[in-house]
């Protein structure tokens, strides 16, 4: 019982902080404070990108938030086709304007365009411009390619979120080392205890 003791002392202080920011950080992420998942993105034909965030749409003109169209659930996927998104998760999926009223209701998306919504996330092709989204160690970018040759960033996530992003699983990897030097150091527990 000393073992145990002393491990939960020595590692408590670092338990707490690391706890209190985890707890933190996971309301945020809840809340829509910091995003740290994208689902995808899509361009209409006015040139405005539409971001999918962890739970929400939201829309940007030249790098600025507009608004967000619709809140969802978590697993959802979109794309924009004959000026119409096409919002789905694996269950339903429907068709909704660009102020987010619904216009139609489909059934089932697992079979007829799920895989092939889940493909478009990651490049998106206007006619003028080709859209290629990069996550490169967790920052997330959409990068607009012209066809006369040119490139820019069109958005990129905020410098706080990937600082959160980061920070949360350099928690994990600590506390998951140091509980395992302990056990390498120390000896299984339950052989001390019983």
């Amino acid at each position: 019982m000393a073992d145990l003791k002393r491990f939960v002392s020595k590692y408590f202080i670092f338990a707490l902080i690391a706890g209190t920011f985890w707890l933190i950080a996971t309301i945020c992420g809840f809340t829509g404070v910091i995003t740290t998942y994208y689902v995808g993105f899509a361009v209409d034909g006015n040139g405005l990108l539409y971001v999918g965030k962890d739970k929400k749409l939201d829309v940007y003109d030249n790098d600025k938030y507009v608004r967000t169209i619709c809140r969802a659930q978590k697993g959802y996927r979109f794309t924009i086709r004959d000026e119409r998104i096409y919002f789905a998760t694996p269950s339903s999926a429907r068709e909704i304007d660009f102020s987010g009223n619904i216009i139609k209701e489909f059934g089932d998306m697992k079979d007829n365009g799920w895989k092939q919504l889940d493909k478009e996330q990651k490049v998106f092709v206007t006619d003028d411009a080709v859209y290629k989204a990069t996550n490169t160690l967790g920052f997330y970018k959409i990068t607009r390619f012209g066809n006369d040759g040119s490139k820019e960033t069109v958005y990129h996530m905020r410098i706080i979120d990937y600082i959160i992003g980061v920070a949360m699983l350099v928690v994990v990897i600590v506390a998951v080392i140091l509980f395992f030097t302990w056990f390498a150091r120390e000896g299984p527990l339950v052989d001390r205890v019983f």
